[in-house]
């Protein structure tokens, strides 16, 4: 379930940009404001990062973005059976929002925004971005108070006991070994 609802917010990531960019740009100021002044749809062409960042430096976005889809997938496929349910959906909605941005940095050399809050003055953003930042801010949750707290703790101590089995092991090794004729080896 959590990988169809991956392919499906990349779906509707690309056919809410598609949508945006062919009817928007048409209106004045590019804006069709569904609450005056509090939510407006806004056709935005980005082409750096969150709040325009690195847009002098567009390969380096499409490079770390790639590298980080990659490693994501990978892990995903690596780990998935023995992911708890609410990490799944988080790793599934932060690699399906970058797949999003990813397509359009590909295809346009930028990405498309149109969610445009205007009462707290937030960065106009998209499908992709939100589904970026629910998985990120569930992602944090969940690795602080929930499962993935636990399962932290526990590659803590799991982690020092095989690190302190290793050392003895290691301190055993070094003691000279004898053989049956009780010469050392």
């Amino acid at each position: 379930m959590p990988i169809i609802l991956g392919l499906l917010l990349i779906a509707i990531d690309q056919l809410v940009k598609f949508i945006a960019a062919a009817k928007l740009p048409h209106l004045v100021n590019n804006t069709y404001p569904v609450i005056e002044g509090v939510f407006h749809f806004t056709y935005v062409e980005n082409q750096g990062a969150v709040y325009g960042f690195l847009r002098e430096a567009p390969y380096v976005l499409l490079i770390v973005n790639s590298v980080l889809i990659v490693l994501l997938a990978y892990f995903m496929i690596r780990k998935y059976k023995y992911m708890h349910t609410l990490f799944k959906y988080c790793m599934v909605l932060i690699l399906s929002g970058a797949i999003g941005n990813f397509v359009d940095r590909i295809l346009f050399g930028y990405v498309r925004d149109m969610f445009d809050f205007r009462l707290i003055n937030f960065a106009v953003f998209n499908v992709a971005d939100a589904a970026l930042t629910i998985g990120t801010i569930l992602l944090i949750a969940d690795l602080l108070f929930f499962h993935g707290k636990q399962i932290l703790d526990n590659y803590e101590k799991t982690g020092k006991l095989f690190a302190a089995e290793i050392a003895k092991a290691g301190a055993a090794n070094t003691e000279p070994q004898v053989d049956s004729d009780d010469e050392q080896v």
